[in-house]
């Protein structure tokens, strides 16, 4: 059995055994210096290395009508070349919605945080 690092909007660091489904409650986190709240669930598939950020409900919504993160690692063997690769899919409510380019913050945000974490651990 091996373990997966997941990290929470309020930038909570966990580890995760095997593959589960986490309803995540409403979580509150900060980007662009503004809060935005989001109902999550959290989808762990530890076969493929991947986890999925799904939001159920909050501001995203507001202009969204489904937003996902899906986030996949490559293990790079004996090599030591990993990589991580992040999507955003998402759903915009009308044409009039710009893309959430500043969510790729959060995502750096979220790296940066695992990186640190794995680094002391």
């Amino acid at each position: 059995m091996s373990s997966l690092i997941c990290v929470r909007p309020n930038n909570s660091v966990f580890g995760l055994d095997d593959d589960l489904t986490i309803d995540m409650g409403l979580e509150t986190y900060t980007y662009t210096g503004r809060a935005v709240e989001v109902k999550m669930k959290l989808l762990v598939d530890e076969a493929n290395k991947t986890i999925i950020y799904e939001c159920l409900e909050g501001d995203l919504f507001k202009d969204f009508d489904m937003f996902k993160v899906k986030i996949e690692v490559t293990d790079g063997g004996s090599s030591g070349n990993s990589s991580v690769n992040w999507c955003l899919e998402f759903v915009k409510s009308n044409e009039n919605v710009a893309p959430p380019n500043d969510y790729l913050q959060f995502g750096v945000k979220i790296c940066k945080d695992v990186d640190a974490y794995l680094s002391n651990n």
